[in-house]
């Protein structure tokens, strides 16, 4: 634990805080990304994190390559979170791998279940996304969302409860 906090959770904050001036530049934004790499469990290249950015527990945070985090986005990751390549998260996205179980005349009592974001998922802004929950690869999220649940691969989601809008449709380069 306090391992953790010193390896992780301190450099981490310090990075995100002292880079929090960079101008919303690419050359940034890669920048600010490659700093905080080194105190997340496991990053891939090219991880791209705009500023405001807030992650606790970065010791169960994995990350693949060409990852983008927006401005604003919250990380809590009390238990595992993977965000496999070729992700982006937009402005104000939260993913949170922990929270509150509650029965009737007793004290909440706290729990915990893991995030997965395969390939090539887009989450739009102000969406939330809460423990147990698995966007599959090429997905995409609308805005205002809250995922509770597995999305499938090649689906666009929207809403609050969470429900399909179409399909997403994926054009391969050099075919029409």
């Amino acid at each position: 634990m306090i391992f953790s906090f010193f390896r992780y959770d301190l450099p981490l904050f310090i990075v995100l805080r002292l880079t929090n001036w960079f101008p919303e530049y690419l050359t940034f934004i890669e920048l600010r990304g490659y700093l905080c790499s080194f105190f997340i469990k496991s990053c891939g290249k090219r991880l791209r994190i705009q500023r405001n950015v807030s992650i606790s527990s970065p010791n169960n945070l994995f990350i693949g390559d060409k990852v983008t985090i927006a401005y604003g986005c919250w990380i809590s990751a009390g238990d595992k979170i993977e965000l496999q390549n070729s992700c982006g998260l937009s402005p104000y996205v939260c993913l949170a791998s922990g929270g509150f179980e509650y029965e009737e005349g007793k004290a909440p009592i706290a729990i915990q279940g893991p995030i997965t974001v395969e390939e090539g998922v887009w989450i739009g802004a102000n969406t939330t996304v809460i423990l147990n929950s698995k966007i599959c690869k090429n997905s995409i999220i609308a805005a205002n969302s809250l995922v509770n649940r597995r999305i499938p691969p090649n689906s666009v989601y929207g809403g609050n409860p969470i429900k399909k809008i179409s399909d997403r449709i994926i054009i391969s380069e050099g075919k029409n």
